[in-house]
């Protein structure tokens, strides 16, 4: 989807996948960004499986709160854009109205609490990174994920941050 959507704007992009990015060293991922010198990273490592996040909650924090931490610091240190995502599970569910952004978090699980730890390191390290709540982001390619939308005025040097 990121591809498609990066091929639809004109954006030149590579896609990596999970074994080529070393999300819990600091080291490899500063190399990695020296070596493909992006203007920008959308980061779409992780996975959604909240029950597995219950159960692998050590494995699950370090590649999405560690990892995402050590990954802004290192595009803060290099002047790269980050765009990376969180999830409507740093909210508790209680409520009935859509969720606002300045809405109190307060998560039930493991996910929700690595999701938010995660929020809040991305902004210490990366303040002007740009981080999606959403409860689907990319979907089966039908334009129904919330990815689309905000990336529609994205054109190759029109993208303010």
């Amino acid at each position: 989807m990121v591809a498609r959507l990066c091929d639809d704007r004109g954006l030149e992009h590579r896609l990596l996948s999970p074994a080529e990015v070393n999300l819990t060293s600091q080291q490899a991922l500063g190399a990695l960004l020296d070596v493909e010198r992006p203007w920008a990273v959308i980061n779409t490592l992780g996975y959604g499986k909240i029950d597995q996040a219950e159960r692998e909650h050590q494995e699950f924090w370090l590649t999405h709160t560690v990892g995402a931490a050590l990954l802004a610091q290192a595009c803060e240190m290099r002047g790269v854009q980050l765009l990376t995502f969180s999830s409507d599970q740093v909210f508790g569910g209680e409520g009935e109205a859509p969720y606002h952004e300045l809405d109190l978090a307060s998560p039930v699980n493991a996910y929700g609490r690595a999701k938010l730890e995660a929020e809040r390191q991305v902004l210490a390290n990366h303040p002007a990174a740009l981080i999606v709540r959403s409860s689907a982001v990319f979907g089966s390619g039908t334009g129904r994920g919330c990815l689309p939308r905000p990336s529609e005025p994205c054109k190759p040097g029109r993208w303010s941050w």
